[in-house]
């Protein structure tokens, strides 16, 4: 059983800033904060003692007898407070300590509070969508020197600063307790204005989910905005205290999210932030090292003076990743464990940093001089590795450095639409380190690397996804290509770009034999079928095979033996072959 815990400590600290949480009243449940519907029931009790009535039954049903009405927060308030200071000065018995309180920890921003703000200020959550009306974020924000950009009512969110530029967007969907417009009865929880539907839908689209002390119960408007969304980008992770609502456990198995049981706001965000910190520090190079390789490359590139320099800028990074890749600690030998595995992931993925974003700088600035430093660099990296006994998993993962140059290289390539680097890179060079010696497309690929049963144990990856490795790289690459391609939605149609031409190129060169025709689907296989049709990766190349026809540059470099005919034809397999896979 993976444990989800594990699972979303690697998907959160890999995928920074791209996990929003979602937080209930149970998180301030801790510090004494009363709910909206608490408060409603304390001020019906005052509004029974104005009144010189005694509630015998519940305040709710003492409120509807004797004025025909459900109560509502805003009219209670206005019933017995009749100005502004009034009402302000009322509420902050609930929301603000008392010196007693203080002392007592009462309050006054808990653990999870605190960890929640440290995890802001070191960039890895951007986005808090709360449900509580309490200042207790905000607080332990300011401890951190961070002003949020808080959106509680349509005027703010009509003015905020955009969610991408914000440091962290703090939501307070239900409104803020200063602000009568808060929403508390069943009908003011049921639908929210356009705009704020507008904004939930977006975020729930761009970001993955971390849900922490709330029920579903309530919040109808919330619960449905999270139900339109189909978008599976990221898993969601529910972290629940007791037992878990019934409307908790429809969204839980509509987005199969990974649940974690029985565990307590305080503690859950503090292991949260202290293990993040750790996975980030273990292995890990100084992160200023590849800004520096990036300006470096692009220094080098800018004159062909500085070729000697770029061409050994690149191979003492490629040294150090050979001698890595043959150290003890990559050994095939031993017991196959999750947390082991996550581990060499991350290992392959931190020290190859450094040269992933050299070489995308290269393969998309470089030109024709530079090409052979890069097909040196993979095919050194792919033809490093000895053959040895020991467990299949490890013995494929070490193959996972070659395949991350590759991609990159790759997907840089087509970005600045280089088809002579991208056919150089998966048709010339070949792998020889076992036989038969084969191009590098026919050699590296996702399931050479890493079998399905296993890439399902990836961060964010689940067993509902069609192609766990190839949608966990995708999300791995994207900040990588940031700078070149700032939205999202745009880098996937490039990944799904890239992973469509690369099926192609494998069919054209491979014999299929007796066994029918196969090629690697990627995530293009299942991306945009059902809610964007015309915008798969097969129909986004029809398009460019319809414009450009003969000119198209795949078959300028000689792919397809140059011809149109073998083009269409090899197309026409890969994409019947794609769709028998019977997406669902």
């Amino acid at each position: 059983m993976i444990d989800p815990f594990l699972s979303m400590i690697f998907s959160f600290a890999n995928n920074k800033g791209s996990y929003a949480l979602l937080l209930g009243s149970g998180i301030s449940r801790p510090a004494g904060i009363p709910t909206g519907w608490e408060i409603i029931q304390d001020l019906i009790q005052k509004l029974a003692q104005l009144n010189n009535e005694k509630i015998e039954t519940s305040p709710e049903e003492w409120f509807v007898k004797k004025f025909s009405k459900s109560p509502n927060y805003s009219d209670l308030l206005n019933e017995v407070f009749k100005t502004s200071a009034e009402r302000s000065n009322f509420l902050k018995q609930y929301f603000e300590p008392s010196e007693t309180e203080r002392e007592q920890g009462l309050k006054v921003p808990t653990k999870a509070h605190n960890a929640i703000a440290k995890l802001v200020k070191e960039g890895f959550i951007k986005i808090i969508i709360t449900t509580n009306f309490d200042r207790l974020i905000e607080t332990a924000l300011e401890k951190e020197n961070i002003v949020p950009n808080v959106i509680s009512t349509v005027d703010n969110l009509k003015g905020s600063q955009p969610i991408i530029h914000s440091k962290c967007t703090l939501v307070k969907i239900n409104g803020d307790y200063l602000d009568t417009r808060i929403r508390n009865t069943e009908n003011e929880l049921k639908k929210y204005e356009n705009e704020f539907i507008k904004l939930l839908d977006r975020i729930f689209d761009e970001f993955g989910l971390i849900v922490c002390g709330w029920s579903a119960e309530w919040d109808i408007g919330l619960r449905s905005a999270i139900e339109r969304c189909k978008s599976r980008r990221y898993t969601t992770f529910w972290v629940s205290k007791d037992t878990i609502s019934s409307s908790a456990k429809k969204l839980i198995e509509s987005h199969s999210a990974e649940v974690m049981s029985n565990t307590v706001a305080d503690i859950f965000f503090t292991e949260l932030l202290e293990k993040t910190k750790s996975l980030i520090e273990v292995e890990k190079q100084h992160p200023i090292s590849s800004k520096i390789a990036i300006a470096t490359s692009k220094k080098y590139l800018s004159d062909s003076k500085y070729n000697i320099n770029l061409h050994d800028l690149i191979f003492s990074e490629t040294k150090k990743i050979i001698f890595d890749l043959s150290s003890g600690s990559f050994s095939a030998q031993g017991n196959f464990s999750q947390e082991e595995f996550l581990r060499r992931v991350s290992i392959y993925e931190s020290k190859i940093e450094i040269l992933l974003n050299t070489i995308i700088t290269v393969s998309y600035w470089g030109n024709t001089s530079h090409l052979s430093y890069i097909i040196k660099c993979i095919e050194s990296v792919a033809n490093s590795n000895s053959i040895e006994g020991g467990l299949v998993v490890y013995i494929n993962l070490k193959k996972y450095p070659a395949l991350l140059l590759m991609y990159a290289a790759g997907i840089s390539s087509l970005a600045n639409n280089k088809y002579d680097y991208l056919k150089s890179i998966l048709v010339d060079i070949l792998v020889t380190f076992e036989h038969p010696h084969e191009p590098l497309v026919d050699k590296i690929l996702t399931y050479t690397v890493m079998e399905k049963d296993v890439a399902v144990m990836l961060p964010g990856r689940n067993k509902q996804n069609y192609t766990p490795f190839n949608d966990y790289l995708a999300s791995f690459f994207q900040p990588f290509f940031a700078d070149y391609i700032l939205d999202k939605n745009k880098f996937y149609s490039l990944f799904d770009k890239f992973e469509y031409v690369l099926a192609l190129i494998y069919a054209d060169i491979t014999e299929t034999g007796n066994y029918g025709f196969w090629a690697p689907a990627g995530s293009f296989g299942w991306r945009n079928r059902i809610y964007s049709p015309d915008n798969t990766a097969s129909i986004v190349f029809q398009k460019e095979m319809d414009k450009l026809k003969s000119e198209h540059p795949i078959l300028k470099v000689g792919l397809f033996n140059g011809s149109m005919e073998r083009l269409i034809a090899v197309k026409k397999s890969l994409d019947d072959f794609i769709n028998g896979l019977h997406w669902r």
